[in-house]
């Protein structure tokens, strides 16, 4: 959705009536599990944006649990600083 953002906003040029083409990454797990769905594109996001797009086959509806934990110590964590 990025680019379409870019193109909306003026700062990235295409040529008219040319669609932006979207990939799908082969490997990468979905999660059919919708209240899980917000988690799993946050950390399909930061992984990506971290480590590369081959680090993203590790996230796995089974680490969903785990991470679901950390990602609920640390906004506690967050909360209690403000």
């Amino acid at each position: 959705m990025f680019p379409y953002l870019l193109k909306f906003c003026g700062l990235l040029e295409f040529p008219p009536n040319k669609p932006l083409c979207v990939d799908r990454v082969k490997g990468v797990p979905q999660n059919n599990n919708s209240p899980d769905a917000a988690l799993t594109a946050a950390l399909l996001i930061q992984t990506h944006a971290l480590f590369g797009v081959d680090t993203c086959r590790c996230i796995t509806p089974a680490v969903i649990s785990d991470e679901a934990h950390r990602a609920a110590v640390m906004l506690y964590e967050f909360h209690e600083k403000l």
